[in-house]
């Protein structure tokens, strides 16, 4: 003979209905309650009546808890450029003057990333041979350059590098 299968059912007072949880509560605190209640049905209705907007809060608050960015090294230097464009103009227009200094150190820091970005493209980017070359007779060996040095990659950044002199201090007073 086989037993009967039994089920406990439990009461969690955290299932009450709204109706069922106020009518348990006299004075102050059903007051309260009643407030509690008319907020969140206030929350609620907001929500029923932009859903897109909550499912827009969703997906920006899993972006913000989730992604992960990565930044790489052209996002890091479009970065750099942003600064140097704009960064003298943002100082001048919301920065006190004790900020100048941080300022010319970040512009110190630039001009430097950039500089070094000229130097290791024209190593890693360029390829050099010898090339001999009849002149008057005379075979004279000379250097072939191909890839980024002297391409018009090469003029840009060399003008970019330039152009930053004025703006840093120690340089523009030799």
């Amino acid at each position: 003979m086989t037993t009967p299968l039994r089920r406990t059912v439990s009461a969690d007072p955290g299932l009450l209905s709204t109706e069922e949880l106020l009518a348990s509560q006299k004075g102050e605190r059903r007051k309260s309650l009643e407030r509690l209640v008319a907020m969140h049905n206030q929350e609620q209705s907001k929500e029923a009546k932009a859903p897109i907007l909550a499912r827009i809060k969703e997906k920006v608050r899993w972006f913000l808890e989730h992604a992960r960015i990565k930044v790489s090294y052209d996002d890091f230097m479009m970065l750099v450029t942003l600064f140097v464009l704009f960064g003298e103009d943002l100082r001048l227009l919301s920065f006190p003057p004790s900020t100048d200094s941080t300022f010319a150190v970040l512009n110190n820091i630039c001009f430097f990333l950039f500089l070094l970005e000229l130097l290791l493209n024209c190593w890693a980017k360029s390829a050099f041979s010898k090339v001999k070359v009849k002149v008057r007779g005379r075979d004279i060996l000379k250097v072939k350059v191909t890839g980024y040095m002297f391409s018009f990659f090469f003029w840009l950044d060399l003008l970019a590098v330039l152009s930053m002199i004025p703006d840093i201090g120690w340089l523009a007073s030799l």
